[in-house]
């Protein structure tokens, strides 16, 4: 869940420290634009090696595939680690959540935006990239994550209600991991790189089902409003 993991009860989380975890020093928004400007200048370092602009793009695009795996894995994985193996960096990773899944979104916005540049460029080879038959499922993915996006402010939560906003940030978050288990796995084939965030994803996957089916302690700040 990149924004509030579905197994939290308490809709009205807020910015602040959670209750039951040590408080960090740093606010969520410093932690939210500092790893925006990461995101950019990560991006931008990758862009400025490409030889041509139709470079720069397929270079971004890249560099944002996988800064959006890296969001989507804390923001993915923080709840598991942190009951499962309860320690001051699984804590701080549980702390700023919402902010990784915000992350995410920026990442993928970034990626989106990219995307759209190089079929601008050149758009017989986006084609080739990307054939329209198989952007639907990447499509869905992207309304799913602005749907989890306008859904992680408290008042937008409430609107939806309880059940509706569990649902879609529990089947959501799967959505978006099985979206890029297909977007790496398909790659493997051509490129063993690509194991490596294949065999990342089945790690995050296997600790949420630990964290599921065999949970360790339960945080205070889950049945608690802040």
């Amino acid at each position: 869940m990149p924004f509030l993991d579905a197994e939290t009860t308490a809709m009205t989380i807020r910015l602040d420290t959670p209750v039951g975890l040590p408080a960090t020093g740093l606010k969520p928004l410093d932690v939210f634009m500092t790893g925006a400007v990461l995101i950019l200048v990560w991006t931008g370092l990758w862009a400025a090696t490409a030889p041509d602009l139709v470079e720069a793009c397929r270079a971004a695009i890249r560099a944002t595939a996988r800064s959006s795996l890296l969001c989507f894995g804390l923001a993915y994985t923080a709840h598991a680690l942190a009951t499962q193996w309860p320690s001051p960096a699984s804590h701080w990773l549980l702390q700023y959540r919402r902010q990784w899944g915000w992350l995410l979104l920026v990442s993928h916005g970034v990626h989106a935006l990219t995307i759209l540049g190089l079929g601008q460029l050149d758009p017989a080879l986006l084609t080739a990239l990307s054939p329209p038959a198989e952007r639907w499922g990447p499509a869905i993915a992207y309304a799913v994550l602005l749907l989890m996006g306008l859904t992680s402010f408290d008042r937008s939560a409430s609107w939806v209600g309880h059940a509706a906003w569990k649902h879609l940030h529990a089947w959501g978050s799967h959505y978006l991991w099985f979206s890029f288990m297909v977007a790496n796995a398909k790659r493997v084939p051509m490129q063993a790189m690509y194991l490596l965030p294949v065999a990342l994803l089945c790690l995050a996957m296997g600790l949420r089902v630990i964290a599921r089916w065999h949970p360790r302690k339960a945080l205070a700040s889950e049945r608690v409003r802040v």
